[in-house]
């Protein structure tokens, strides 16, 4: 069972599901590991004590620094996997364990070798904590070992830029992943500073309720914090600045005796005239070939209408769609009307796949619409699924004949849709004309993801970017191509320079557009000043160089120079790539030198396993997706499950799907749970798709089990198709959560309802009313011989309907009379009294012994303890979130439905 395992949690952590411009983070989970023979009691899955979150933004630069401790609720030594899904393009910058009261500095290694110490520390029973790179978004960390009922405090602090998306900045932090801790936390925060050099506007969190403090137009301060929690969301904080036509700013770190490294910020306005922005051409290509058949190709046509429709009045265009053989859809370049975007989306749609695939010839083709004597940008967009399987098919012959076709110096962006493209080609060829490849997985969709693109790059506002500084000699600049600058969009440039003391930097950017030269000159900035302030300013940079260096190896093949310089700065700066991973070393004697030798023929032999010459598939498009975050580019999370394993899990949203006998099967869903079969598309169906958002779910196919509120359902081929006949009560709709409860007790005969047909689900029920229902669902019917008892009660008489049910329940012990003679059939049941009164029906033992942490609200020696632990040990009720159960609340009648339901389950399965 232990591959299962593993494999389950790495799927529940797979989730990207981000907007545009955004980055992924979430905080780490410690998974037990089986032992090698089954202990007699199960493990516990081990507890998260605290989660506190610090945040501190500095204009595009944020740190996150996570402090999680983590408890052994076993009686045994436990050994687990650390999981840490990393924010994509961000850049780990500590990882620390604490052992014994120290605290240790973790560093970087290449992974085999990282992997031979781990396994030499273990065989020495010592306590290593191993962070090894498992995929995109992920790592993974081996802890040995754990106590029992030991605490570990574990420190994590990682950075990355926060870009700007359409004028806002946005921050998440996947919270959601504590709801897999045994317990709940005894406290979480996320405190949050913002500091801006322009002034900061709309903060706001859609997600959580912050405390939010203003300490003057640029710095802000969010706070969200709990008690006795399960965090079950993700955090999200979104703000926004002001500034002139284009800002910017300069961050800087310097240290004694060493070069400065630097970020520089460009950000463009919001809100532009229509004539400062640059009137484009464009030429959309679409790959027709055989393998766009289908879902791909409504999609990708649906791609290409949307760009044309959004194209700007001044803009002109072309399209083409290929696979063996080129057409060209116009003769020239048109220009942006309503006529002519009618005429082409209707010649669109008339498009249909087959053939084989000629790359190079549909790529010349769309460079000669482009003309050489304007100043208008030129621009290609280019979307495959394949690689090139007619006319020239080698890559090198390919790029250098494209590279000879682009006169006009147009950017081509390509888009790599599924796993089976050449994603040496595509990112040769985007790469050689300043654009990017934007890769599509498989689950994702095509239109999303290129309207998504075009509306970034829609509105060009300057382009041929350059450079100047004086002042000081800058080096090592990272982008080495600037992009353009589009509105909305924010430019992102690391570098390092030499300077001298009292030297004053200014920075010019000028772009050259509409044969017009533009310049932007910032502030002068004092240089030679020791400021460490904003320390991640170096790990940022060395990443985005590592990145560039590793695509040069994927993209040119292996060089010593190269791999040499990649292993330094990765053990220098402490990144985590493809080749590296952290190790906690507890033997000082391991000499560093040593490490690092071995640490480059392992990185070489690395290169050679996984064939970066000619990588075509998911390890193409994987390890293309690696550099483009190690070089910062800006993308969806895109799917990385093992290969093995594509076909047999899906992630949709927050949920995990597995291919069970051909049906896609919630992981919520058990055995025990009941399910309710519909008939895939069917009225009872699209109920389901409307009122529970459930799209996205069953978007997966005609045969699904999906678990959503409470209830389980099951789409195929039979089952109802209507669910008027489930109502069985006017008031209680069929997809309501208490519905199956109210199903099963009238089955029962335990439940009619008024004479109206109603439930009442929302209203309290009476101590007489609930006598009915549970001595009907115990099977004890009234004895007439029980009746003498109610000469005790002052307020119960035999000939009412519910005398009898008082006295046989009296009779058996599951209720009792008030000290003043009173029974108050009429009185309202608390949530606590509705327990006891169902255990004893049902014959429920609660003996035990009662956690003095139950609830807040509750103490182990209250009269209803020993029943409210039974009912949460079994799942039957749960407490609020602020982890108090308020016992003395009235139940509603729809919760009265569930637990006894719930009850008389757990019963009849203890008697099994």
């Amino acid at each position: 069972m232990k591959k299962p395992l593993v494999l389950l949690v790495l799927a529940l952590f797979f989730l990207a599901h981000f907007n545009s411009g955004t980055q992924a983070f979430a905080d780490g989970l410690i998974i037990i590991e089986p032992p090698s023979v089954p202990p007699l009691i199960p493990d516990t899955a081990l507890a998260v004590k605290e989660h506190q979150v610090k945040v501190e933004i500095k204009d595009a630069v944020a740190t996150t620094s996570i402090e999680q401790i983590f408890s052994n609720p076993n009686d045994r030594i436990v050994e687990g996997t650390y999981l840490f899904p990393i924010p994509e393009a961000a850049a780990i910058s500590n990882f620390t364990a604490t052992w014994q009261g120290e605290e240790l500095k973790g560093e970087v290694l290449p992974k085999d070798e990282a992997r031979k110490i781990y396994q030499a520390i273990v065989r020495r029973q010592l306590d290593p904590a191993l962070l090894e790179y498992v995929g995109t978004d992920l790592f993974r960390a081996r802890i040995f070992p754990l106590g029992p009922k030991e605490t570990r405090n574990f420190k994590l602090v990682y950075s990355e830029l926060v870009p700007l998306e359409r004028g806002t900045h946005r921050y998440r932090y996947p919270l959601n992943t504590e709801r897999f801790s045994s317990q709940k936390l005894e406290r979480v925060s996320i405190e949050i500073k913002i500091k801006m050099s322009q002034a900061i506007k709309n903060i706001y969190s859609p997600s959580h309720k912050l405390k939010i403090e203003r300490q003057g137009e640029e710095e802000v301060t969010a706070l969200y914090q709990d008690e006795q929690v399960k965090p079950d969301q993700d955090f999200w904080l979104s703000w926004s600045t002001s500034g002139d036509d284009v800002g910017l700013n300069l961050l800087t770190y310097q240290a004694t005796g060493e070069d400065a490294y630097f970020i520089l910020l460009a950000s463009p306005k919001m809100v532009w005239s229509e004539t400062k922005v640059l009137a484009k051409d464009i030429v959309l290509v679409l790959d027709v070939s055989g393998s766009m058949k289908g879902v791909k190709l409504a999609q990708a046509k649906e791609a290409l209408k949307y760009v044309v429709s959004k194209l700007n009045p001044a803009d002109r265009f072309a399209t083409i769609y290929f696979n063996d053989a080129v057409t060209r859809m116009q003769a020239d370049l048109v220009t942006v009307d309503q006529q002519a975007i009618s005429k082409v989306s209707k010649e669109i749609d008339q498009i249909e796949a087959g053939g084989p695939t000629d790359i190079d010839a549909a790529l010349k083709a769309a460079l000669r619409y482009l003309k050489t004597d304007t100043e208008r940008p030129q621009t290609v967009v280019f979307l495959t699924d394949g690689e090139p399987t007619a006319g020239l098919t080698e890559t090198g012959e390919i790029v250098r004949d494209i590279r000879a076709s682009n006169l006009a110096g147009a950017k081509i962006f390509t888009f790599g849709v599924g796993n089976d493209v050449n994603a040496h080609l595509l990112d040769f060829i985007a790469g050689d004309s300043r654009g990017v490849t934007t890769y599509v997985a498989p689950n994702e969709n095509i239109t999303d993801k290129v309207s998504e693109f075009y509306d970034k790059i829609a509105s060009p506002l300057l382009e041929k970017l350059a450079l100047q500084f004086k002042g000081a000699d800058v080096y090592d600049l990272y982008p080495k191509e600037l992009p353009d600058l589009y509105q909305g969009s924010q430019l992102i440039i690391v570098g390092r320079y030499k300077t001298a003391a009292d030297d004053q930097l200014i920075i010019n950017l000028s772009a050259g557009s509409e044969g017009k030269k533009q310049e932007f000159t910032s502030p002068p900035y004092l240089l030679g000043k020791i400021d460490t302030s904003i320390g991640e300013i170096p790990l940022i940079w060395a990443t985005r160089k590592v990145g560039y260096l590793l695509n040069q190896i994927r993209l040119h093949g292996e060089n010593k120079e190269l791999v040499d310089e990649v292993i330094r700065l990765s053990r220098l700066y402490g990144i985590i790539n493809e080749y590296t991973s952290f190790l906690i070393d507890l033997d000082p004697e391991l000499p560093l030198s040593e490490q690092l030798k071995q640490g480059v023929s392992n990185f070489s032999k690395t290169l050679g396993e996984k064939d970066f010459a000619a990588p075509i598939g998911v390890a193409g498009t994987g390890a293309a997706k690696s550099t483009q975050t190690l070089q910062g580019a800006t993308s969806l999370p895109l799917e990385i499950t093992p290969r093995d394993q594509q076909t047999k899990i899906k992630r949709v949203g927050a949920k995990i799907f597995y291919l069970i006998n051909n049906r896609w099967v919630d992981a919520a869903y058990h055995g025990g749970k009941s399910l309710l079969a519909i008939k895939y598309d069917s009225s009872a169906y699209n109920q389901i798709l409307t009122q529970l958002n459930a799209g996205p779910y069953l978007a997966l196919g005609k045969s699904v089990i999906i678990c959503l509120k409470d209830n389980c359902y099951e789409i195929g081929a039979v089952g109802e198709s209507d669910l008027s006949d489930l109502e069985v009560f006017q008031d209680v709709a069929a997809l309501h959560w208490s519905s199956k409860y109210f199903r099963a007790l009238k089955a029962a005969g335990a439940l009619s309802g008024t004479a109206t047909g109603q439930a009442l689900p929302d209203q309290a029920i009476t101590r007489a009313e609930l006598l009915k229902i549970v001595l009907k669902l115990a099977g004890i019917e009234p004895d007439q011989a029980d009746l003498n008892l109610l000469r005790r009660l002052t307020d119960v008489q035999a000939n009412t309907w519910y005398g009898p049910l008082v006295a046989t329940a009296i009779a058996k012990g599951i209720v009792s009379g008030y000290s003043d003679g009173s029974f108050r059939p009429n009185r309202l049941v608390t949530r606590v009294e509705a327990l006891k009164i169902m255990f004893k029906a049902f014959m429920v033992s609660v003996e035990g012994i009662v956690p003095e942490d139950l609830f807040k609200d509750v103490k182990a020696d209250d009269w209803f303890a020993p029943y409210l632990s039974k009912a949460t040990s079994l799942g039957i009720v749960a407490g609020y979130q602020d982890n108090n159960f308020r016992p003395q609340l009235n139940i509603s009648r729809a919760e009265a439905a569930k637990i006894i339901v719930e009850a008389k389950q757990a019963a009849a399965g203890s008697k099994k």
